[in-house]
């Protein structure tokens, strides 16, 4: 990943800016929406994602070492995806074969308040998201 980062930085212009978007954390917050009412429902699994997340962290970590790039922006966020139904997040995962998941007990527990919440009522994925800007330091080839 080091290397990917290096290859950034030699493309990118003088002063350019890298910007590192992407999700943080091993759980989504599952949620039910009903007009003004959030009901927490559960968390799904993203532990699978742990590795790269702690790889993009060095990575980074490491580029700001040698001087590459220098961090002038960190915030983070939370990204919401809406879905029809709890049925129809966890079909989602299941098709796209990521190592994200949701347990029996929680889908179960989501599709209760989904429905008890009526037909007005919304199903959303909760990412907690980092968004930071990097500019590119003038340095020697490496």
């Amino acid at each position: 990943m080091v290397h990917a980062l290096q290859e950034v930085h030699r493309v990118l212009v003088p002063d350019g800016y890298m910007i590192d978007l992407r999700p943080v954390g091993i759980e989504y917050a599952l949620e039910v929406v009903a007009g003004e009412q959030v009901i927490s429902v559960g968390n799904a699994d993203a532990a699978g994602r742990a590795a790269r997340d702690q790889a993009a962290n060095q990575a980074v970590e490491q580029i700001q070492t040698m001087g590459l790039f220098i961090q002038e922006a960190h915030t983070p966020f939370s990204l919401y995806t809406y879905f029809p139904s709890p049925i129809d997040y966890s079909e989602h995962l299941l098709e796209r074969g990521g190592s994200t998941q949701i347990d029996d007990d929680t889908l179960a527990n989501a599709v209760r308040e989904f429905e008890k919440a009526g037909t007005n009522a919304q199903f959303r994925a909760r990412h907690s998201m980092i968004i930071s800007r990097y500019c590119k330091q003038d340095v020697p080839s490496y």
